[in-house]
């Protein structure tokens, strides 16, 4: 159910910034392919694309409101002083929401809904532990309690 998926995509609890997004990661890798997920974010892409109706359907039904959970998420670890931004800014929340899922959705359909998992094979379990990496080392504060 979407409204289940959002609501755990918006609510950390009590992880930290990194532990956090690898959980996002392995969420929407378990879902792409056995839940469907990955077939309806690609139709809704392909579809939509310059289409006055499908488009903005697409947009308000799924993308926006994904992008939206992931905001929330990460806008209660921006309160928690975890990202280099403030939680009250909305821009840079946004920014960093669309540059951490843009690429695991161009990974997830490469591999699986162009067949790259047969002409290009990627272990998904490593770009997502570099991509974590990456937006962490972009986007994160030093974890205090690991000192």
């Amino acid at each position: 159910d979407g409204a289940i998926y959002l609501a755990r995509l918006s609510d950390p609890g009590r992880a930290h910034l990194k532990t956090s997004l690898d959980r996002v990661c392995e969420d929407l890798v378990s879902a792409w392919v056995p839940a469907n997920l990955g077939r309806m974010f690609a139709n809704g892409i392909s579809a939509g694309l310059f289409d006055a109706v499908i488009g903005p359907g697409y947009l308000t039904g799924v993308l926006e409101p994904t992008l939206g959970a992931l905001e929330a998420r990460l806008r209660v670890h921006a309160s928690r002083g975890e990202t280099r931004f403030d939680a009250e800014a909305a821009s840079a929340i946004r920014i960093a929401a669309i540059g951490f899922l843009s690429p695991l959705i161009v990974a997830l359909v490469h591999q699986f809904a162009l067949g790259g998992d047969r002409c290009r094979p990627m272990d998904v379990a490593a770009f997502c532990r570099e991509h974590v990496e990456a937006f962490v080392r972009a986007y994160g504060t030093v974890d205090r309690r690991a000192r």
